[in-house]
């Protein structure tokens, strides 16, 4: 690996920041106070944990400020992130930006992997431009931190990769071979650019996340982006078998690993694949992690398999987590961007019954969707529902007029 970039948090010349809303005294300037002192040193561990902190407590606060989180409860960082996104109020490279630190934190905590010094100048720059997002939106524009000085050597290239402009994204690094790219001199900042890639459906998502891997062949994010990327393209056996050889499975690793297993089974009917996908589905990480997307697959899967009693109870444990985030029907209903949540209470709806709400939320969700690609999926899980629903009130013909149209 080379050299480390350089970092230094101007204090001095941070203004006011808002105020923290969520829980009692947290004193966000010190924090960074806290993080800047260790500047002169490579605790690349200590770095990263306090920097995840940070985006803990920003999230959470942004969170309530869009009224998704309740002021007395706490709740996932993965989810409040999945929630944020959905709600369309924050730009997505700025929320990529706060998953990698998420991740990285989690691995700093946990232990999972040695955090390098060469990755505390990519962690400083991924901090800076997320908190320049939360900052603005959390005082209601009257703060902008984006003509601050830049808080790492990285700054500007973070800003330009979270750009969700995907002609200067390829722009960026087409002016690069895939090994020899700069951005390939630590995994986090290679990862970072590798999912930005795939995330925007770039055709250089496959040679720079097969580079990506080849640089860094025993780091799970690595793993995870190209096996992310593998799944998205139907290369569900490729998918597996690079994750299968992760000792440590986290939610993302499941998720997954259980999608490619569920995609196998729809395309082979092979059962063994589809009770594979539901026993990833109920993994002690993803029952515990109260994320409802997934606890929605275990959901489905658990119907496929004729397991009714256990599917309607996971749709309505699904249910339940979505209420954390104060979503309903008549919330979805007035949403223009929440594609995922509307299709997801809509299939939860269906699983438990509700054909009325779910047939709403499923045509409103269409009507969000202009390209047709995330309804198109839905529309397919919803048509192997429908095998198992053959008597339904007569719903099932408004479902196929729904999906024929």
């Amino acid at each position: 690996m080379t050299r480390p970039h350089s970092w230094n948090i101007d204090i001095t010349n941070l203004p006011q920041l808002p105020e923290i809303k969520i829980g009692r005294g947290y004193d966000l300037l010190r924090e960074f106070e806290k993080l800047n002192q260790l500047r002169s040193t490579d605790l690349a561990d200590a770095i990263a944990f306090y920097s995840a902190r940070i985006i803990e407590v920003t999230v959470a606060d942004l969170a309530l400020r869009l009224g998704l989180l309740q002021k007395d409860r706490t709740d996932d960082l993965f989810n409040l992130l999945w929630a944020i996104s959905e709600s369309g109020s924050v730009q997505e490279g700025y929320l990529a930006c706060a998953n990698t630190l998420r991740r990285i934190g989690n691995s700093a905590r946990h232990m999972n992997r040695s955090i390098y010094p060469e990755e505390i100048s990519t962690i400083i720059a991924l901090l800076q431009v997320w908190i320049t997002g939360w900052t603005k939106l959390a005082s209601d524009g009257s703060i902008d931190l984006s003509q601050q000085s830049q808080w790492s050597s990285l700054t500007s290239d973070i800003i330009s990769l979270t750009d969700n402009d995907a002609e200067k994204l390829t722009a960026l690094l087409s002016k690069n071979d895939t090994l020899d790219s700069p951005y390939y001199t630590e995994p986090t900042l290679a990862a970072f650019v590798v999912e930005r890639l795939v995330d925007n459906n770039e055709q250089a998502a496959s040679a720079f996340s097969e580079s990506l891997l080849a640089r860094f062949p025993d780091d799970a994010r690595s793993r995870q982006v190209r096996a992310l990327y593998l799944s998205r393209n139907g290369r569900f056996a490729e998918s597996i078998a690079l994750l299968q050889e992760l000792k440590h499975k986290d939610t993302e690793t499941l998720g997954i690993l259980g999608g490619a297993h569920k995609n196998i089974w729809l395309q082979t009917n092979n059962l063994e694949e589809l009770k594979k996908a539901y026993a990833l589905y109920m993994e002690k990480p993803i029952i515990g992690a109260r994320n409802y997307y997934l606890t929605l697959n275990s959901a489905a899967t658990a119907l496929w398999l004729k397991m009714y009693k256990e599917s309607w109870l996971l749709a309505q444990k699904t249910i339940n987590i979505m209420s954390r985030f104060n979503v309903n029907e008549n919330s979805l209903l007035h949403s223009k961007t929440a594609y995922w949540l509307t299709a997801s209470y809509a299939e939860a709806s269906f699983l438990l019954g509700r054909h009325k709400t779910a047939l709403c939320l499923y045509q409103h969700a269409k009507e969000m969707d202009k390209t047709g690609g995330r309804w198109q999926r839905s529309a397919t899980q919803l048509t192997v529902h429908m095998r198992y629903f053959k008597e339904n009130k007569g719903y099932n013909k408004k479902y196929e007029k729904l999906i024929e149209r």
